[in-house]
């Protein structure tokens, strides 16, 4: 994304113009907003804010899921990075295999912490 700030020299007016690529295939970005938002004249105190509410909603709505969902929601996000990748790659070979073992860390992250929850559900209804 580019951001391109302009000003109209007989009033003085300024303006913000954001420009976009855009490609096939989900965006790797979870909050474009607060990038967005990050990009502009906004005080860093307001993006701040608004970049630890978001962090909660998310912290929130992991632990309201059950284990069966976090596991969908991993295999979810593996096979739609996977046909991005696969469909709009162009990156060289040792990159795309470090990106690829990124994905391969995220996918078993996410099959740990619906284990956790597992555990912790057991733990509970004992």
């Amino acid at each position: 994304m580019e951001v391109q700030h302009t000003r109209n020299v007989e009033t003085g007016v300024e303006n913000v113009v954001y420009a976009y690529l855009i490609n096939r295939g989900c965006s790797e970005e979870r909050h474009y907003g607060l990038k967005a938002a990050e990009m502009t004249a906004l005080p860093p105190a307001i993006v701040h804010e608004a970049k630890t509410i978001a962090s909660n909603v998310s912290q929130q709505l992991m632990q309201q899921s059950d284990p069966e969902t976090q596991i969908q929601r991993a295999v979810y996000h593996l096979a739609t990075r996977l046909l991005q990748t696969a469909r709009n790659s162009r990156l060289d070979s040792e990159s795309l295999r470090m990106y690829l073992k990124g994905l391969k860390k995220q996918y078993e992250a996410g099959l740990q912490a619906a284990e956790q929850l597992a555990a912790s559900v057991e733990t509970e209804e004992e």
